[in-house]
């Protein structure tokens, strides 16, 4: 199993309910930022860190986090802060219905210890500002207890499920993939001899991958700062405040840039004049 968030919940459902019925279990459960915990009443205490005060009510920090998602802001923030509040009560809420959301098949970070000693080994991978590092954290300290191999891995400055964005966070991305590799490596059996070549042609070909996602994230970057440049201009304009006389000593193209920045529609003038008092009625 090799599941991310809300998958990873279902991952490890699928652990408990294997376990329970001493079923043939998978060789290994791969979490990223896997959600393992939905019982409201022991949530507080669980994810303390990300739980403030105002973060069981509507108001606050969910609204303010619809707000930003609508707005198109930094979507790893918005996430977070949806996740440590009222909206990831009622999304849970909706899962469970009316069954105990204290069921290990609800919450896998509830299994008893005799159960979890039937686990494979797992690998936990989170952003460790996300609410969620707390379930990888619990889940890693309860599967040491039972005596499960278990690796943990906590990535500071990205965000949730960040494998996703490349881009965005190459090393983590890149850092990420690597151990989950040298992990499968040594609890995946392989055949005739052709495992660890396949795994290194695998790694090379992620590193290119992961090269090229940086050179892109460069390029987006750079295209980004001469976007943000073109409005700090745009604005300056829109501020500036013009003299006739002025206005007389600009050519028509930089009449015409001015009209542009500032959202004025140029298409009934006809002469450098009519440009020139356009500026002016718009100052």
């Amino acid at each position: 199993d090799d599941l991310a968030s809300a998958e990873g919940n279902l991952a490890f459902a699928l652990l408990v309910s294997l376990a329970q019925s001493q079923r043939e279990l998978p060789v290994a459960c791969i979490g990223l930022s896997p959600w393992l915990l939905l019982d409201l009443g022991k949530i507080p205490t669980v994810r303390r860190e990300h739980r403030s005060d105002t973060s069981k009510f509507w108001g606050g920090e969910v609204m303010t986090s619809l707000q930003r998602m609508a707005a198109g802001k930094d979507l790893g923030d918005v996430s977070r802060a949806m996740m440590a509040g009222k909206l990831h009560d009622v999304v849970a809420a909706q899962y469970f219905q009316d069954h105990p959301a204290s069921d290990p098949l609800v919450s896998p970070l509830l299994a008893p210890e005799e159960l979890v000693r039937n686990f494979p080994p797992v690998l936990l991978h989170a952003a460790s500002n996300e609410p969620l590092a707390a379930d990888s954290q619990e889940m890693a300290a309860l599967c040491s207890r039972a005596g499960v191999r278990v690796e943990l891995q906590l990535y500071p400055e990205t965000q949730h499920c960040f494998q996703l964005f490349p881009k965005k966070f190459p090393t983590a991305a890149r850092d990420s993939m690597a151990r989950i590799f040298s992990f499968l490596n040594t609890v995946w059996p392989h055949g005739h001899g052709q495992g660890q070549e396949q795994d290194q042609e695998y790694e090379e070909l992620s590193e290119q991958d992961c090269e090229e996602c940086e050179q892109e994230h460069e390029q987006e970057q750079e295209q980004e700062q001469r976007e943000q440049e073109q409005r700090r201009q745009q604005q300056q304009q829109q501020q500036q405040l013009y003299t006739a006389d002025e206005l007389q000593t600009r050519s028509i193209k930089e009449l015409l840039a001015i009209l542009e920045g500032r959202g004025v529609s140029t298409g009934d003038c006809i002469e450098k004049r009519d440009l020139v008092e356009r500026i002016l009625m718009s100052q």
